[in-house]
């Protein structure tokens, strides 16, 4: 266990040398570029930059198109993966239950009415007032 951390320390040793290594080389040969060449590179970073800062205050500016903001809309949904199949999950119960208690009550209707009809009493008995008495009474 003790051999773990020094090869942690070993890996972040050589990833700081490599970096070291390639910041090195692109400081020597930055130096050679000629200004033609800076020039264009400076104005792609611009570009770069603003289509960021564009993307980042996208929300407002692609209201008028539908494209990006569905592009949005499957980014935040790739990165939620988990909580989107989640609620995908939950809202599929959801209407599970809500079908399935639609349909029950249908059935206790029918059972209902075919409870009075096949009951020993006449159907105006049950909607006799005294009859309520008559029943509470017992």
């Amino acid at each position: 266990m003790k051999n773990e951390p020094t090869m942690q320390q070993n890996n972040s040793n050589g990833e700081n040398h490599t970096a070291k290594t390639v910041i090195s080389y692109l400081e020597a040969n930055a130096n050679q570029l000629d200004k033609q060449t800076v020039v264009k590179l400076d104005h792609a970073r611009e570009r770069a930059i603003s289509a960021l800062v564009a993307r980042k205050q996208g929300v407002a500016a692609t209201g008028t198109n539908g494209t990006q903001v569905l592009s949005v809309l499957g980014d935040f949904i790739g990165h939620h993966r988990p909580l989107m199949f989640a609620a995908l999950v939950l809202g599929s119960v959801l209407i599970a239950l809500l079908l399935s208690q639609k349909f029950t009550a249908q059935n206790e209707t029918e059972q209902g009415d075919a409870f009075l009809l096949a009951s020993d009493l006449p159907p105006e008995a049950y909607l006799d007032k005294g009859f309520d008495v008559w029943l509470k009474r017992k």
